[in-house]
């Protein structure tokens, strides 16, 4: 999976969380759509990562990484 697919994955699931904890009314639901939100944050934090020195990439679609200074390429696998 590349990295652009990962984010995407990762905004997808914080989304979704976001909607459950704000617009359901169960509170069984927002409970899981805290844990989904969550999740989303924790694996955002270790999954989008530089592939040369694999520092954390904070900046959606950075060009380049802050810590070594090498072009992130978002479509390597």
């Amino acid at each position: 999976m590349t990295l652009r697919q990962k984010q995407y994955l990762f905004i997808g699931m914080f989304a979704a969380g976001l909607f459950l904890l704000i617009l359901t009314p169960p509170v069984c639901l927002k409970v899981i759509g805290f844990l989904m939100a969550l999740a989303a944050i924790i694996l955002h934090r270790t999954k989008i990562r530089c592939l040369d020195c694999g520092a954390y990439i904070a900046q959606i679609n950075a060009e380049y990484c802050s810590s070594c200074g090498k072009k992130i390429d978002w479509d390597a696998k």
